[in-house]
């Protein structure tokens, strides 16, 4: 990496009042899926969100990737830990450099 980028990585505990502040910084983020957002917060008050390596990602302080997880956070009223990156760059990166298209996978199966 040059000088002139920088990448700082760090599993943070988020919480409702984290991801409210880190939400005030968002830049251009897919539409919000308010299933999503529901069904990820009942996982995070059932105590069933899991450590993984989807990050919460900024961009020269901007909020580029976790909207709809910070949201989530929020509404479940209670604090996880998530991966945070922080990319600085001279020029802004674009969003098609963090994940291309819209829905993603499932990463792990559900247990049985």
């Amino acid at each position: 990496m040059s000088a002139e980028q920088e990448l700082s990585f760090g599993v943070e505990t988020i919480t409702p009042e984290i991801a409210a502040a880190y939400l005030k910084r968002k830049g251009a983020n897919r539409n919000i899926s308010h299933l999503r957002v529901q069904r990820y917060a009942r996982e995070m008050q059932r105590g069933d969100w899991l450590l993984t390596g989807e990050a919460i990602k900024f961009c020269n302080g901007q909020l580029m990737d976790g909207q709809q997880r910070l949201l989530a956070v929020i509404e479940s009223g209670v604090s996880v830990r998530m991966p945070v990156i922080r990319y600085r760059k001279g020029e802004p990166m674009t969003q098609l450099k963090w994940s291309q298209g819209g829905a993603r996978p499932e990463p792990f199966p559900k247990p049985v």
